[in-house]
């Protein structure tokens, strides 16, 4: 500890810098920070107390452009590169750099020194880009993309990988890397599931503040290629081989597109549509230009390839009981373009029989989003079926559906274990979307009755006609803000034959299922939620660091 004359100099020191800060209006943040780095580096050669350590913290000023040499030392939920650094080892580097005369793009070489592998210090958060993505061990060369450290942490862009992290390995994909798509194909899946698990074990500790978790081992996904039924690909202006590109974004760039030819996560089929549908468009670049996102001109925008299995298990779509595979394709345009597109419609039809669907789907806002209100049927249907679990589903292009077809009928069986339901049980289903949750659940346990209920009306109406579709007469279904109602509040009918509704009363739960969105439940939600009376609640999330916030509130 220091002496407490060296805290007391520190107090002054950090006063004396305020006062002339807010007495003399002229001054600049640059001179301000010259005052305390002054200060400090004096108070550093001779002592190393924590006051100081926090002014040399403060007192940091790393340019914007900087390059930075250093070890990625954990990865956090998101995939941010986390890296802790002493701060007085970066101010000593610095302060090295400097008087060699280093420029921006001679790199800041942090040693072994540097980092603090127990907590504390300096953050510095590494984001991807094109140059790789960050993994745990590697090490990296990355750019300062923040102004200054007086928060707390740093961000940088990684440039360049200079080491690999311990047991890479080589990616499947020919596009990773300047892709945006995947971060972690050359880390080994068993790695990819262990440091999942740990980051969800570090946000109940951190958030939620539970740090003796029991977590369950993942149910890992049977195969890793091929497993996602939905991708949405975006055009750009410029050309490759006289075609517009036609790809996915690379990362954190919202105006360059990566052309894609082999996708290695969706169905081998759909990478011969894609490219059938960017050969067809590269015929047409006059009668159809594609939209330039920075002058808000053109009319091609994304390509939407959705696929399905249908095994008819309800008899409403007709045909045999085999599975089909089903693929819906929709062109996302600025404006209408029935007959521009009918063309390539029928091409598709053609050369694809398991396309059963082409849909022009029109976004004339600014907005870089592969939906609209106005959706024209070019081909077929405006649907897809997919089976799961005995249930036929209609899927049309905005429905939000589980995106790996693979997993999702284990995470909804998982479920309905969770929930240890005998006959006679009524659940509740908050958030329930088009009712993939609810139906499967009524379907398998014809003994209980569920409530589901969602704010958006469209995928209520789209869960009632699949409730119908199915025969299925256990499960009901309304539209309510549920931050702000209870379920039991909520009007619930059942419809006869002839349509007449009839308003049926919602008994206290025996187990809630809570499906929220991204950013969790709202606080108005929990409260409700606690004196539901339920026995269980089972809550499954998208995104573990709100669930922790989330279950700290409810335990």
């Amino acid at each position: 500890a220091a002496p407490p004359e060296r805290g007391a100099l520190c107090t002054r020191l950090a006063a004396s810098a305020a006062h002339k800060f807010y007495h003399r209006p002229c001054i600049s943040n640059r001179h301000m920070m010259g005052y305390l780095r002054e200060g400090v580096q004096r108070l550093l050669t001779r002592s190393s107390a924590p006051r100081s350590l926090w002014l040399a913290r403060r007192a940091l000023h790393l340019k914007r452009g900087q390059l930075v040499e250093y070890e990625i030392t954990d990865v956090a939920f998101g995939g941010e590169g986390v890296t802790r650094v002493d701060a007085a080892v970066l101010e000593r580097v610095m302060s090295e750099h400097a008087s060699s005369g280093g420029s921006k793009d001679d790199p800041l070489v942090l040693g072994d020194d540097a980092f603090l592998r127990d907590g504390g210090g300096l953050v510095m958060l590494t984001k991807r880009s094109a140059g790789g993505s960050p993994q745990t061990g590697a090490v990296v060369q990355s750019r300062v993309i923040s102004g200054n450290s007086a928060k707390g942490h740093l961000d940088l862009r990684l440039r360049n990988v200079v080491k690999e992290h311990p047991g890479a390995v080589e990616s499947p994909c020919r596009h990773f890397g300047p892709c945006g798509g995947c971060t972690a194909l050359n880390v080994s899946y068993d790695e990819q599931l262990a440091r999942k698990q740990q980051q969800v074990c570090d946000l109940f500790a951190r958030i939620g503040g539970i740090s003796d978790l029991p977590v369950l081992d993942i149910l890992p996904c049977e195969t890793t290629t091929a497993y996602r039924n939905k991708m949405e690909f975006s055009f750009a202006p410029k050309l490759y081989e006289g075609k517009p590109v036609l790809g996915l974004h690379m990362p954190g760039r919202f105006d360059r597109i990566l052309r894609i030819s082999d996708c290695q996560i969706q169905d081998p089929e759909a990478n011969e549509i894609l490219q059938a549908v960017s050969n067809f468009v590269g015929e047409y670049t006059e009668e159809l230009p594609v939209y330039n996102s920075r002058k808000h001109r053109g009319l091609l925008r994304h390509v939407v390839i959705r696929t399905a299995e249908n095994r008819n298990a309800s008899g409403a779509y007709g045909g045999s009981a085999e599975p089909r595979k089903e693929i819906m394709v929709s062109m996302v345009t600025s404006q209408r373009l029935a007959s521009l597109l009918t063309p390539l419609a029928q091409l598709l039809a053609e050369r694809f029989p398991s396309v059963v669907s082409v849909m022009n789907v029109v976004n004339a806002s600014k907005s870089a989003v592969a939906h609209g209100p106005q959706q024209v049927t070019l081909h077929g249907r405006p649907f897809l079926v997919h089976t799961m679990l005995g249930v036929d589903f209609q899927i049309s292009h905005s429905s939000f559906f589980q995106t790996n077809a693979m997993q999702a009928p284990r995470l909804l069986s998982r479920v309905g274990e969770l929930c240890e339901l005998s006959d006679g049980d009524v659940v509740y289903d908050m958030f329930c979307g088009t009712g993939s949750i609810a139906l499967c659940l009524s379907r398998q346990h014809p003994g209980i009755t569920v409530f589901g209920a969602d704010l958006e009306a469209s995928a209520i109406a789209d869960a009632q006609l699949n409730a119908d579709n199915n025969e299925i007469s256990n499960a009901f279904f309304a539209r309510g803000d549920l931050h702000s109602l209870a379920v039991h509040e909520l009007p619930f009918a059942s419809v006869d034959a002839q349509g007449n509704e009839t308003m049926v009363d919602v008994p206290p739960p025996s187990c809630v299922i809570v499906d929220p969105p991204r950013p969790g439940l709202h606080p108005r939600a929990i409260e409700p939620l606690l004196h539901a009376g339920a026995r269980r609640i089972v809550y499954i999330s998208c995104n573990p660091s709100t669930q922790a916030r989330d279950v700290k509130l409810l335990l």
